[in-house]
């Protein structure tokens, strides 16, 4: 995290998003059942970023300084099994039409 951008890199995959970009926050598995953090974007690629990377758990206080973040819901999110599926864990308020 850095100047209001999430960056993640890697061999494979990985990418940046930026704070104000972010549309939603959901902890998605992979086949092996490995965590991710799915982080969606408008008009960008989403960026996948596995609940293990090296720094991930500085992405905690990202999440909850987000407008309207459950930080009990994002703890959650971070210890459920796989058997329970994918969780949204936050997701930007439809912002308000200029008339």
């Amino acid at each position: 995290m850095d100047e209001g951008q999430i960056t993640y890199l890697a061999p494979v995959g990985g990418g940046f998003v930026a704070l104000s970009e972010l549309e939603e926050v959901a902890m998605v598995f992979g086949a092996d059942g490995t965590r991710h953090w799915r982080l969606s974007q408008a008009q960008f690629p989403t960026v996948m970023i596995p609940a293990a990377a090296e720094g991930s758990d500085a992405l905690f206080d990202v999440f909850v300084s987000l407008p309207g973040a459950r930080p009990g819901q994002i703890l959650a999110a971070a210890e459920r099994p796989f058997a329970e599926g994918p969780v949204t864990v936050w997701r930007r308020q439809a912002r308000a039409a200029l008339t």
